[in-house]
Order: C-alpha cells, then structure tokens, then sequence
C-alpha cells in the first residue's frame, strides 16, 4: 500500500483507476502502482495513520449486479466470486473501522458502466445527505 501525499495528482489517479488485465498501471522508480482498492478499497487504517481523529468512509463496493443465471458456473465466473467474497471481506473488515460509514446504493449500477457517473454523484450525494446531521454531531463533539 502506498499513500500519494504530494507530486502529480494525474500519476496519483491514474495509478487508483489501474486494475490487472484492465487499465495498465503508471510505473515510478521501477515499481507499479495499482488501485488501492485491491488491498485496502475503504481506507480508514491509512486516515488514521495521518492522524485523524475522525474518519468518515465511503463505501462503493460490492458485487455487480445480475442474477446467479446471468452469472453461471464456469471457472470464470467462479474465479470472480471468489473475488467478490474477499473484497466484500476486506470492506466489511475496514468499514467496522471508520466512526461514520456512508454506503450509497450503487447495488443496480455494475462497476464497468462509465456511462453512469451522473447516477453514482447523485446516489453518493443522497448518502451524504442522510448522514449530514450524524456527521457534524460528531464531528462538532471530536474539536470539543
């Protein structure tokens, strides 16, 4: 894991969009970067290695949708699962770390459809919305 606090912000986004077998990732002193996603997708435990006192996460994970029919039984889509399930793993695991946790519905939008980041900014808006009061209680009682 690698936490870009300064230089090229285009490198920084680019390495976050990279995924194995989908977008090549940027390289930088002869190391790859990848999405953090892969190993960390809510990264509370990196905001509070910089100190923050409260951490709101947002969570946009989980399994594409479509039903067990559309997905079928090969190795392929068993291969995928079994990704799904240790992703879903990993988030649950960091999310349970976080002080607020806002998770948008994005259950009806797979992850591959570019053509939706209207749909997404506003489900992730609404999310924050609803949490809005929760999220300056809290944060009015941590600078107390």
């Amino acid at each position: 894991m690698h936490v870009f606090k300064q230089g090229d912000v285009g490198f920084a986004v680019r390495a976050s969009c990279s995924l194995p077998g989908v977008f090549l990732p940027p390289s930088l002193g002869g190391q790859e970067f990848l999405d953090g996603g892969l190993v960390s997708p809510i990264p509370v435990q990196a905001a509070r290695a910089e100190g923050y006192d409260l951490v709101v996460a947002v969570d946009v994970g989980g399994a594409d949708p479509g039903n067990d029919r559309e997905r079928g039984s090969g190795v392929y889509q068993l291969l995928l699962r079994s990704f799904e399930i240790m992703g879903e793993a990993l988030r649950r695991q960091e999310g349970a770390r976080a002080d607020i946790l806002v998770r948008p519905d994005v259950s009806r939008i797979s992850s591959t459809d570019f053509s939706a980041r209207r749909t997404l900014v506003e489900a992730g808006f609404m999310a924050g919305q609803r949490l809005a009061p929760v999220i300056l209680e809290r944060w009015q009682r941590s600078v107390r």
